[in-house]
Parts: C-alpha cells; sequence; structure tokens
C-alpha cells in the first residue's frame, strides 16, 4: 500500500517503466505482470490529451496494482 500511495496523482510513461523494472527486480511482480503493466501505461494505448495522460495512467497503475 505504501508504493501505491507514493506513486501520486500523476505518473510519466518514463517514471512508469522505471517504477515497473524496479517491482521486477525486487520480485514484487513477476514478467508477465511487468510486461502487462508496461501495456497498459504506454503512451500508444493512452491516446489522451496531454494534460490528463499522467493522471490518467497513475490510476492505472495503481488499480492494476492492487489487484496483482
Amino acid at each position: 500500500m505504501h508504493i501505491i500511495n507514493n506513486i501520486g496523482n500523476e505518473l510519466t510513461s518514463n517514471d512508469a517503466d522505471i517504477l515497473i523494472s524496479d517491482f521486477l527486480s525486487y520480485n514484487i511482480i513477476n514478467t508477465k505482470e511487468a510486461k502487462l503493466l508496461k501495456v497498459a501505461t504506454n503512451d500508444k494505448v493512452l491516446k489522451l490529451p496531454k494534460d490528463i495522460k499522467d493522471e490518467v495512467r497513475a490510476r492505472i497503475m495503481k488499480n492494476m496494482l492492487l489487484n496483482i
């Protein structure tokens, strides 16, 4: 829960990739989960206006982590 609270209200694509890599390195998630997180938070998938994209990405990341 501490990790999820630290994500904040916005998350850039680069920051999401760093977090996912760290989670994988520390065995918090497995390779399959990492791939799913990367796909779901990728800029190519989030075709949204820039002013809301990072907020939506943070919400997706938090909700996916809660369900892993």
